[in-house]
């Protein structure tokens, strides 16, 4: 007589920020190491980002996906291509409510640009070799809703 399987609840225990600093990146090894994580989002466009890729790549059971990232340092799109998202030296210039705000007063601009960017993104992250598991958002910014559009039509 075969038994029936019972439900199994996969849980999800995400970091994300990997890439942002040394010290988020020693943390996601270590929580990783003692069996706590099994999933981190990379930010491609910060400065330790490349270390985040070749630790992610000794750590073969952690999930990876993308933390999209439009308010922080340095985009991965040409600063020229996207005006109304980056500073005159062409860093991140805005937090959620200013692109939440962008989305609603300049809505073909800000599409065009965020996607623009988001593209970028996305092609920096596959060009690691990683596997894209999931696409998040750094400050939540996958929540507005012209932004989540975008994620869903590039995802």
């Amino acid at each position: 007589m075969k038994r029936k399987a019972k439900n199994v609840l996969k849980k999800i225990f995400n970091a994300d920020d990997f890439g942002m600093t040394l010290g988020v990146n020693a943390a996601i090894v270590r929580a990783y190491n003692e069996g706590i994580l099994n999933s981190a989002s990379l930010m491609v466009n910060q400065k330790y980002a490349a270390e985040a890729v070749a630790l992610a790549k000794k750590m073969p059971n952690l999930a990876m996906g993308l933390h999209l990232n439009l308010t922080n340092e340095t985009p991965a799109a040409n600063p020229e291509q996207i005006p109304l998202l980056v500073d005159s030296d062409g860093k991140l210039k805005n937090g959620f409510v200013n692109l939440l705000l962008l989305s609603l007063l300049r809505p073909r601009a800000f599409k065009q640009q965020v996607e623009i960017e988001i593209q970028a993104q996305v092609q920096k992250y596959l060009a690691t070799g990683l596997k894209l598991q999931h696409i998040d958002g750094h400050r939540h910014v996958h929540l507005i809703p012209a932004v989540f559009k975008i994620v869903q039509k590039i995802g």
